[in-house]
């Protein structure tokens, strides 16, 4: 049993990320069969070291934390039915420990897997930048964002950008010379650009001083980002609609200048109002601490924002722009959702982790490089400051917790080894 159940683990891992491409579904349907699949043969083996992980218990707090938070939710159902099941997330965590204690070829199959996904995305985005259509016909869309093969979904650069600190740890475990390394970073900040996600831009530009700045002399670090700095504002100047996008229409909604005047005049007035991310997003925020404040202690359930922001106390003026699906921030969707105690559980989260990062950084052993690179994956994936999408979506989730498994593996080996 051990053996075939290894293998169907493994091979369900490797294939999550190219799964993603197409959608949520098929990702979240292997990680749970791993999860199930990783309970059965502890049962079997009687076996439950794995459990007892710190990071288990933690997961645990955490999942007790929102569950209690969906009891007193409007959307009992939906709620609960979001909250019980994320501890799959949890167990899936431990499963790939397991995964890689019996499997050391994990590593480089899986290197092998995310630079053919990140080069057939190059490909294909240049060929859709080019062309209006990638290779299977996909159009551009109507702003010139390009998406490959995500289709109506604008998120090619977050999955690129998301998953990257992971395939640089995967890289520096097999040991690759850096030369590729600089390479799969410049490719991948090109691909960023393309799809015209600013947040995803603004991880990007983070990650380039964290990784370059890590690993390489200070010397060669500020020539590659000189170079690579100097290569992408050369590539967004020359492309008008990658300008617009990430330039003009960025100034235009902090200040909710009208985007025709100001595409046109390329100037902003200071007279124009000023908002957090834009007019939209700070109403999302606005009715989200309205709805925080009626709910302070454990918040008013996980999908509960979708039900009460039109709700008049909440929304003072019924705005119908001001509703969505999410805040559109992670934290302040926690605050809303599930109140202020899972809101300092996972900002304490973040501060613990950019310490861990901080102190990795300044510490040039290289045993410690694949650790520094799923750091700075995690601190990134939770960055509070930027506008992001709904925390317990099964996308960002799979996403969020692919690495987390690897990290724990990585953090056990150099516990023993000590």
């Amino acid at each position: 049993m051990k053996f075939n159940s290894l293998k169907i683990c493994t091979i369900l891992l490797y294939l999550i990320p190219p799964t993603l491409v197409v959608g949520p579904f098929l990702p979240d349907f292997f990680l749970s069969i791993i999860s199930i699949i990783f309970i059965i043969n502890c049962f079997y083996r009687r076996s439950f070291s794995y459990f007892k992980f710190k990071f288990f218990y933690f997961f645990i707090f955490f999942w007790i934390l929102i569950n209690l938070s969906s009891l007193t939710s409007v959307v009992l159902l939906d709620s609960f039915k979001s909250s019980f099941f994320f501890i799959r997330f949890g167990i899936f965590s431990l499963a790939v420990v397991w995964i890689l204690e019996n499997n050391q070829e994990i590593f480089k199959n899986l290197l092998k897997i995310f630079i053919t996904i990140y080069i057939i995305l190059f490909i294909d985005s240049n060929i859709q930048f080019i062309f209006l259509e990638n290779i299977i016909n996909l159009p551009i869309r109507e702003d010139n964002r390009i998406s490959s093969f995500f289709g109506k979904e604008l998120i090619m650069g977050s999955y690129i950008v998301r998953f990257l600190p992971f395939v640089i740890c995967l890289y520096l475990v097999e040991k690759f010379k850096k030369k590729y390394l600089f390479f799969l970073i410049f490719l991948s900040n090109i691909i960023i650009i393309y799809s015209g996600e600013r947040v995803s831009f603004f991880f990007i530009i983070i990650l380039n001083f964290l990784f370059i700045l890590r690993l390489y002399h200070l010397k060669k670090s500020i020539i590659l980002l000189f170079i690579l700095f100097t290569l992408i504002s050369f590539f967004i100047i020359i492309n008008k609609d990658l300008y617009n996008r990430l330039v003009v229409y960025t100034k235009t909604q902090l200040s909710y200048a009208p985007y025709e005047i100001e595409y046109q005049k390329n100037k902003f007035e200071s007279s124009y109002p000023k908002y957090i991310f834009s007019k939209q997003h700070q109403g999302h925020i606005e009715v989200a601490i309205n709805i925080f404040l009626e709910n302070p202690w454990l918040g008013a359930g996980i999908k509960s924002f979708r039900n009460l922001c039109n709700k008049i106390q909440f929304n003072k003026d019924l705005i119908l722009d001001y509703c969505s699906t999410h805040p559109h921030n992670i934290y302040i969707q926690l605050l809303a959702e599930n109140g202020i105690f899972v809101f300092t559980f996972v900002i304490s989260l973040w501060i613990f982790l950019l310490i861990k990062l901080l102190k990795l950084f300044f510490n040039k052993s290289l045993y410690n490089l694949p650790m520094y690179a799923l750091l700075s994956g995690f601190c990134v994936n939770l960055f509070p400051l930027v506008p992001s999408g709904n925390i317990f979506n099964n996308y960002l989730c799979v996403i969020m917790f692919y690495p987390v498994g690897f990290f724990l593996y990585f953090q056990n080996k150099t516990k023993n080894a000590s």
